[in-house]
């Protein structure tokens, strides 16, 4: 896969005053199965021991590159993507842990993938002192990641591989004005034209600080959501999105993917027709077969019908039951006598009646 002398993966890793959980990431990528790896890491300006925790591991196929001053992730990665040799980038925050197979694992992948340019996982979320607080899946197949895009990033970069040449070739990078989100940005890219999947099982363990802004699934920086709506935007051909498209697009979040933000049910039941819409257009895109994309429309309109009738039992009165009622409806007749549906009708309609 590469030439002679030259490692098959270059493991990238940037780090800032993280002197804490270091050592435990650098120590997961060294005990790794996959042996054929380079690990650079860049310091970035750290004013903590970082680098001498760093420097106390003497394995050879460590290359530190350091900084005199923090730039910032997005800086410090490109710099070290412009010295990794290996045919495949695999990416390591410094407050994370990759399970012993991960890198055999994704490299496997990729090989009886050759049409995906990036590969993620699923991952388990840890707190700040390692206690698993639960598995987390993400959406796999090239085509559901594509469509999990328009709403969030379905990639933890501490758990994405991927193909060095593809990026090199195209110019592409990471983009160092964006502060939190610079990932979901080029992935978004390279989307447009290369596959990205994820691998149905936890390679990473994700750690939960108060400081992370990618710790837990679905948080939105305001830049990633940004993003998010610049995806549809795309899809759908606008020059730019139309007034208040933000707030709607926060409501088909939570129709789409099961995030719980502070909306009306007025606001929830709106956005229907906004993912309706998207998934035609998306379908549309992606060429599917017309049996495909019916399939395709049923499920989703189960799935959000699910969602509504779950969200205005936790949040709705009496009368907001009524109008997620007939919405549901609408959109999956059968949804409404299902017992679990009926449950969580009554259980809206007897929460509503309390309130008033």
């Amino acid at each position: 896969m590469t030439s002679q002398g030259e490692p098959t993966v270059s493991v990238l890793m940037a780090v800032y005053n993280g002197e804490r959980y270091v050592a435990e990431a650098v120590e997961s990528i060294l005990a790794q199965t996959y042996r054929d790896f380079e690990f650079v890491i860049v310091d970035d300006g750290s004013t903590d021991g970082s680098r001498n925790v760093i420097e106390r591991h003497s394995d050879s196929r460590i290359r530190l590159v350091p900084s005199a001053e923090n730039s910032g992730l997005a800086a410090a990665l490109n710099r070290g993507l412009a010295v990794c040799r290996g045919f495949l980038v695999a990416r390591q925050d410094a407050d994370d842990v990759s399970e012993p197979d991960r890198l055999a694992r994704q490299v496997a992948y990729l090989e009886a993938h050759p049409d995906v340019a990036v590969v993620g996982s699923w991952y388990r979320k840890i707190d700040p002192e390692g206690q698993d607080l639960g598995l987390r899946r993400l959406a796999c197949e090239p085509l559901d990641v594509r469509w999990a895009m328009l709403f969030h990033c379905p990639l933890i970069h501490s758990a994405v591989m991927f193909r060095r040449a593809p990026l090199v070739e195209r110019g592409w990078e990471y983009d160092s004005s964006i502060k939190y989100g610079e990932d979901y940005a080029l992935w978004s890219r390279v989307m447009e034209e290369l596959a990205i999947a994820n691998v149905a099982e936890p390679l990473v363990r994700l750690r939960s600080n108060p400081w992370s802004m990618t710790a837990t699934y679905g948080n939105h920086t305001l830049k990633g959501r940004e993003i998010s709506i610049e995806n549809i935007g795309r899809l759908l051909g606008w020059t730019r999105p139309p007034e208040g498209f933000a707030r709607r697009h926060a409501a088909m979040e939570a129709l789409v993917l099961g995030a719980d933000p502070e909306l009306s049910i007025d606001d929830l039941i709106a956005a229907v027709p906004d993912v309706l819409m998207v998934n035609r257009a998306f379908t549309r895109r992606e060429r599917l077969p017309a049996a495909h994309a019916r399939v395709r429309e049923a499920a989703l309109r189960r799935h959000v019908a699910h969602r509504l009738l779950w969200l205005g039992r936790r949040r709705g009165t009496a009368a907001d039951a009524c109008r997620v009622a007939a919405m549901v409806r609408r959109l999956n007749p059968r949804a409404l006598v299902s017992a679990d549906m009926l449950r969580l009708a009554a259980a809206s309609t007897m929460r509503g009646l309390g309130r008033r």
